[in-house]
């Protein structure tokens, strides 16, 4: 009897150890995580292939991907979902405004956009039109493209939260604009040869850190506590103007090693009526004794 007992209880133990792998096993798949959304191509060959980026984004869906490969594409185009929006080659993956309006246009529905790898260019001109306009959408994140000759590089207004990253943002009219927006992160940029590279108007808790910016950095309007820090400044004017904002400007290097605080200099106008400019200043009470590495761009 005892051997019985014995050998019944091997049997149920071998079993055992079958089943709870096996059973260990289907709770870890049905725990793990699926992959979020479709991706849809743009230039490439074979059925499922669109010819033209905006007939992709219009067929996607929140959370899909929409690959474009290498190419030139005139279009003036508008992301009105939650996509990512990726380019094969920022160097020869090219989106081409023709000179109208914004070449990509981010909408309020368009909230969560990632747009990386593109030569974005030739918006068009005069006014609130740029590379990337940013008009009440917010958390997007714009990183590792190429953007030049436009009108705005990128226009930011009234939008919250987007996160300008690692472009080369050059020969447009003004590089960034940030317009009534704030708590956006400029940083990892280089952003030169634009008429004005950087300008804040009316907007705060901004961050502008660790870009390359080889011209002017303009605030103006009302603003306050924007952070302008870690960068290179190698421009030889970098000014306020603003009626009573207070901003933050350390650790930036100004173009060669300073001991000594360095001072901005600006205007302040008294009453939009009387056009009373008072001049005034503030510093960076730390500035940098040498260049900050900002990833090899240039």
């Amino acid at each position: 009897m005892k051997r019985k007992c014995l050998a019944v209880g091997i049997i149920l133990l071998f079993v055992g150890t079958c089943i709870i792998p096996a059973i260990a096993q289907d709770i870890e798949k049905s725990s793990s995580p699926t992959s979020r959304g479709n991706w849809l191509y743009v230039g490439g060959s074979g059925p499922g292939n669109y010819t033209r980026i905006q007939d992709a984004i219009n067929a996607s869906s929140d959370g899909d991907t929409v690959f474009v490969y290498n190419g030139t594409y005139y279009e003036n185009v508008v992301v009105d979902k939650s996509i990512n929006l990726i380019g094969e080659d920022k160097n020869i993956t090219i989106i081409d405004g023709n000179g109208s309006r914004d070449v990509i246009l981010l909408t309020r529905f368009s909230e969560g956009v990632t747009i990386n790898g593109f030569t974005i260019q030739n918006s068009g001109t005069p006014g609130f039109l740029g590379g990337i306009s940013i008009q009440n959408a917010g958390y997007n994140i714009i990183y590792g493209n190429i953007i030049t000759k436009n009108w705005n590089g990128i226009i930011i207004y009234y939008s919250d939260g987007n996160i300008i990253s690692e472009n080369v943002i050059t020969d447009n009219d003004d590089g960034i604009q940030i317009i009534r927006s704030s708590s956006n992160n400029i940083t990892g940029n280089v952003i030169k040869k634009n008429v004005g590279d950087i300008e804040i108007d009316d907007s705060h808790l901004n961050k502008v850190v660790k870009n390359l910016i080889t011209g002017q950095v303009l605030i103006y309007g009302l603003c306050n506590n924007n952070i302008i820090s870690k960068n290179n400044l190698e421009g030889t004017v970098s000014f306020q103007l603003e009626p009573g904002g207070i901003n933050i400007w350390y650790n930036n290097y100004w173009k060669k090693p300073r001991f000594l605080p360095k001072p901005i200099f600006g205007v302040w106008m008294l009453g939009e009526d009387l056009q009373i400019w008072i001049p005034w200043f503030q510093f960076d009470w730390n500035p940098a004794k040498e260049p900050y590495d900002i990833g090899g761009l240039r």
